[in-house]
This record gives C-alpha cells, sequence and structure tokens, in this order.
C-alpha cells in the first residue's frame, strides 16, 4: 500500500482540481460529449454520486478513461467526497488524514490509529515515455480487522496436512558415497527441513491465538463500520473483490487481499485477521 507520492515545495505535482476548475474543464467538453454524459460529470463535480457507482455501461468507461476530464473528475470525485464522508464523524472518533495540503498526490485516513482508507493518485511518470500519459489513475486501499476464528482453523487444517505431506516425503535422490560431501540429496534435505521449520512455526502461531484483547475488538469495530461506510458509499459489495492471485497463505496466512479492477484504477481490500 503506497500512501501517496510526496512532491518537493519546488517540484510540479497534480493536486486536486477545485471545483470552478472541474466545470471550467467540463465546458471543453460538451460539443464533443452527449447530453447524458455531461449530466453524468455535472453530477461527478457537485458529488452527488461516487465516480464507483455502477453508472455508466462498462464499454463507456473504457472509453471515457482516456480522457483527461475522466481522470481529473475521478480524482476530484473521490478525493471529495471521501473527505465529506469522514468530516461526518470526527465528533465520534479521533480522524487523522493526510492529503495535498501535505504535499502528497493522494489521500488517506485514520481512525482512532488505525489506518481505514488510501486514495494515491500520483501517476508513475518515470516510467512513462515522452510525449505519453499513463492511463493509470490511481488505487484505493481499504482497511479492515476480522475476529475470524473459523478461517484461522481451516488454515490450521491446512497446515498440518501439509506437515503430514512433508513428515512423509522421501527424499528422491540417492545417498552419496562416503566421503561425498553436498550434491542433490544434501540439498534436498536442507531445502526439505526449511519448509518443515516454516510449517512448525505458522502452526504454532496459528495455535496460539487467545481471547481477544479489548484493544482488538475496538479496532474490529472501528475498521468494520468505515470499511462498510465506504462499501456503500462506492456502491460496491464485498463480492464484487476477488482475492488476490499473489496471496502467498505461509507468509501471510492472518491477512488477506482482495481486489476489485476498474478502467485505470484498482480497489484493494485489505483485511487482517486476528
Amino acid at each position: 500500500m503506497k500512501v501517496g507520492t510526496l512532491r518537493g515545495s519546488f517540484e510540479k505535482w497534480n493536486k486536486v482540481k477545485s471545483k470552478e476548475e472541474m466545470l471550467e474543464e467540463l465546458k471543453q467538453y460538451r460539443y464533443i460529449l452527449s447530453k447524458s454524459m455531461i449530466e453524468y460529470f455535472e453530477g461527478l463535480i457537485e458529488l452527488d454520486y461516487s465516480v464507483i457507482r455502477d453508472l455508466l455501461a462498462e464499454d463507456d468507461r473504457k472509453v471515457l478513461s482516456d480522457l483527461d476530464l475522466y481522470r481529473d473528475a475521478f480524482i476530484y470525485n473521490v478525493y471529495n467526497r471521501a473527505l465529506n464522508l469522514f468530516k461526518l464523524y470526527v465528533s465520534d472518533y479521533d480522524i487523522k488524514y493526510m492529503g495535498n495540503e501535505n504535499g502528497i498526490e493522494g489521500l488517506s485516513f485514520k481512525v482512532d490509529g488505525n489506518n481505514v482508507f488510501n486514495f494515491n493518485y500520483s501517476s508513475p511518470r518515470d516510467n512513462v515515455p515522452n510525449g505519453f500519459r499513463s492511463l493509470n489513475i490511481g488505487e484505493i486501499s481499504l482497511f479492515k480487522y476480522e475476529d475470524n476464528i473459523e478461517s484461522i482453523k481451516e488454515d490450521i487444517d491446512r497446515v498440518l496436512d501439509i506437515l503430514d505431506h512433508l513428515y512423509n516425503e522421501k527424499n528422491p535422490f540417492g545417498v552419496p558415497r562416503k566421503g561425498i560431501i553436498g550434491g542433490p540429496y544434501a540439498q534436498w534435505s536442507i531445502d526439505h527441513q526449511s519448509k518443515i521449520n516454516k510449517y512448525e512455526r505458522l502452526f504454532e502461531k496459528l495455535d496460539s491465538r487467545g481471547e481477544l484483547t479489548d484493544k482488538q475488538k475496538r479496532q474490529i469495530e472501528v475498521t468494520q463500520r468505515f470499511h462498510d461506510l465506504l462499501l456503500e458509499d462506492f456502491g460496491i459489495k464485498f463480492s464484487d473483490f476477488k482475492e488476490a492471485e499473489h496471496y502467498d497463505f505461509m507468509s501471510t496466512p492472518l491477512n488477506k487481499q482482495y481486489i476489485k479492477v476498474m478502467p485505470g484504477v484498482t480497489i484493494v481490500d485489505n483485511v487482517k485477521c486476528f
């Protein structure tokens, strides 16, 4: 998760455009876009609805994603709707954020010390050839904690199955002659024992899970609430996400990522299980 690129005071960087700037930019497209599309962008600029909501046909969104107007409106809409949403709860929670006023091309929120939202719209400009622009708009990250004891039990069963297989696995290479050091037999034995050690440590970590602390219960309560509020604002459900393909069970058994891809944008749902 990247919070957003920090730009120096003398470096050119992209601030979120103002409402007035967005309306002026929209004027340039009045003879290019249909009336319904103009009205759609007006709604985005007025913050009537989230740009993430499924209000456009997929083909239309793909075409629009090539326009600077769409990129600017997307960033403007996500940034300002998030600001407005969190402002509603400043009297109930300790809410801190970082954004343009901190010199960052992005916006991130912490609630009671917990990461709950991040929007990074900084372009990978160093990797884009001269004369071209990146089609990437940015990445949105959500965060929540879960008390998922059932998932942990499933992970324990998986680890035990893997260990059972490893314990019974035989070295496929022949025993080297006396006096021979190294070779495939020895290397396999070293790698095999290393795998066993990793999964035994993993089992111990999973099996040592006790009762939740008050702090953990509070983390679950806070992050789940804002996670649900954001999904509701975006008009999407958890079922709209797919588990990330790069998920590494052995290294992160209690941390899972789910992905939703839109033209130019990736939404990442980060779930940590206690």
